[in-house]
């Protein structure tokens, strides 16, 4: 159990129905050069296989009775990634703008607060025959310096 900062708790005082205080990140990805080619059960592997790398994303938050002191970061006994990461079919023909249409939308909606602080999508059918990430993380989680590491820790060459 670790309390959190009077820092990060600020970022959860301050979200409200309008501010989501997540942040959100997309990478756009060439799948053909992935060795042995590209499945999202792959891809659900890899990130499962990183994800003790990031402690943070197997913790939920557990708000002190009678909220008498800031939250803290607890173990998530029924973490499930499944929960956590989904395929997405935009149909084979989506574009730029409609990946950054379905990104708005996805951006609008906030975190559970019930479960680790984090969610993430693959895109799969744009035009190009890329596949895009799409990630929500709690500014209670992450910062700017920290979301780079995060990422660097699940994706690689």
């Amino acid at each position: 159990m670790e309390r959190i900062t009077a820092a990060d708790a600020a970022f959860l005082y301050m979200e409200n129905p309008v501010v989501h205080m997540h942040v959100t990140g997309v990478l756009v990805l060439d799948p053909s050069t992935v060795p042995q080619g590209y499945t999202f059960e792959r891809f659900r592997g890899h990130v499962a296989s990183r994800l003790h790398r990031i402690p943070v994303f197997r913790k939920r938050l557990l708000s002190p009775l009678m909220g008498i002191d800031h939250p803290v970061w607890v173990d998530d006994p029924a973490f499930d990634i499944d929960r956590h990461l989904h395929p997405v079919d935009l149909g084979g023909d989506a574009t730029a703008a409609d990946l950054a249409a379905w990104v708005g939308e996805y951006a609008s909606s906030p975190l559970d607060r019930s479960v680790p602080l984090w969610d993430m999508c693959v895109l799969e059918g744009l035009a190009d025959g890329s596949v895009a990430v799409v990630s929500k993380v709690h500014h209670v989680a992450v910062d700017g310096v920290t979301g780079t590491d995060l990422m660097a820790q699940l994706v690689d060459l």
